[in-house]
């Protein structure tokens, strides 16, 4: 067989393997195969399952237990197939890198992710602190973070910060922030970190 078989074989027979990188025979009757595994990611929470998605937002299979994984709710019921890439091919390593940067930036955890559905380029993290702030896949995380940050820091008094109910950084230039029980207001998105503001 060749290598390419091989590897066809083997990635649909155990969707953790990424790929085989290499494939030997062993005179008289043995072949020895070296795999790369998938690195997981997070899971998808959708329709009551859960799916199990690569670091490459690659969908690995469906599992029953997500362990000790990263959660993503998915909004809309959707169904997702073994080897199925997402549909936004940013969402994946948005959420990875995001979720690797934000401790350092943001002092209050994230206490779950949320999506519309498998197309969107939008994703709602929510805090501890019981506020959210909204994000858009396809613009660099470290930009949208640190106007996170410097929005928490300059235009939300600690008094406020209870009252926080979420923010939007989905526009690149403005960020609409908005307390509970109040109407939400627009603000410039902060300057200091890269952006264009009104």
């Amino acid at each position: 067989m060749s290598k390419g078989r091989v590897n066809q074989m083997v990635t649909q027979a155990f969707p953790e393997i990424k790929t085989v990188s290499e494939a030997k025979r062993t005179w008289p009757n043995k072949i020895a195969i070296r795999v790369e595994e998938r690195i997981p990611g997070f899971v998808i929470v959708s329709n009551s399952k859960y799916f199990l998605v690569d670091e490459d937002g690659i969908v690995v299979r469906e599992i029953t237990d997500a362990k000790n994984l990263l959660l993503v709710a998915d909004q809309t019921a959707e169904d997702f197939g073994t080897a199925e890439a997402l549909p936004n091919t940013k969402f994946a390593p948005f959420v990875m890198s995001m979720t690797k940067q934000w401790a350092s930036k943001i002092n209050s955890p994230i206490s779950s992710i949320k999506f519309s559905e498998k197309t969107s380029n939008d994703v709602q993290f929510k805090t501890s602190e019981g506020w959210e702030a909204l994000f858009d896949t396809t613009r660099p995380v470290s930009s949208q973070l640190t106007n996170l940050a410097v929005l928490l820091s300059k235009e939300i008094s600690a008094k406020d910060r209870a009252n926080l109910a979420y923010i939007d950084l989905r526009l690149s230039n403005l960020a609409y922030i908005c307390l509970k029980a109040s109407p939400c207001e627009q603000k410039p998105q902060p300057a200091d970190a890269g952006t264009t503001t009104n």
